[in-house]
């Protein structure tokens, strides 16, 4: 029997090889696992793959698993309550996306939208400095605490929300970097039906859509205000395919 040390050390090289292994042309691909951690506990990990299903359904499984976990434990070993039927299913989704896909407004929209538009381009490593492997790196960087509280102080002052504030300084980052005031950067948007039960529905219901901001000076109220209005805009409009947005714009990504 491993000590918790060494099981955390073999359970992180599984998990490596785990995603590795998780190519999105072979199913099955999404996965649950159970590692037995000792008598009393256990680890339950599932790895997806990001094409079939988002954040918000992954929390959805989890509850539903969950659920029907504490069922059996406090005794339904022979009858588990079953969920209520959803009032919809994904096929309803796939719908709208169409729908949106075959409009001749959204495609208007989008026409205008990104009319004499130039792609955002920022500095690049020389490709004969990278290393290309299946690696995934990240950066922790602390903010302070300051720092915090002059973000949703903006936030506050802006009459947003302190994700729109973030969004604003990565767009600020854009412009530096890039040289240009006319900054095009992507924005992934959810496009869930708007009725009862879709929360509950399991998928992917995520596109990518250009948002376009003119840096104009001012303050980063202004700043703030402007990226909260464009986002406001593209919102009725976020269910047409990227696909479809890439052609309007000659083939250009």
């Amino acid at each position: 029997h491993l000590n918790q040390e060494h099981q955390s050390i073999e359970l992180e090289n599984w998990w490596n090889q785990e995603l590795n292994v998780l190519d999105w042309k072979n199913p099955p691909l999404l996965r649950c696992s159970v590692h037995r951690r000792c008598e009393e506990t256990f680890q339950l990990t599932i790895c997806d793959h990001h094409s079939i299903i988002d954040g918000w359904s992954i929390a959805i499984l989890i509850t539903e698993l969950l659920g029907i976990y504490n069922q059996l434990i406090l005794g339904a070993t022979t009858e588990v309550k079953e969920f209520d039927p959803l009032n919809l299913t994904f096929a309803e989704y796939v719908r709208l996306e169409k729908e949106a896909a075959s409009s001749l407004d959204f495609e208007s929209f989008w026409e205008e939208e990104l009319a004499n538009c130039s792609i955002t381009k920022i500095p690049r490593w020389s490709t004969k400095e990278l290393v290309h492997e299946n690696i995934n790196n990240s950066l922790t960087i602390p903010i302070s605490k300051d720092i915090q509280d002059g973000l949703k102080n903006l936030a506050l002052e802006s009459y947003s929300s302190l994700r729109t504030v973030l969004l604003s300084a990565h767009i600020k980052v854009l412009s530096m970097l890039s040289g240009q005031s006319d900054v095009l950067t992507g924005l992934v948007l959810h496009g869930r039906p708007e009725t009862s039960d879709s929360d509950r529905l399991i998928g992917l219901f995520l596109n990518t859509i250009p948002l376009r901001i003119q840096l104009e000076g001012g303050t980063w109220v202004d700043l703030v205000q402007s990226v909260r209005d464009a986002e406001g805009k593209v919102l009725p409009y976020r269910r047409y395919p990227l696909s479809k947005i890439f052609q309007i714009n000659g083939g250009n990504q």
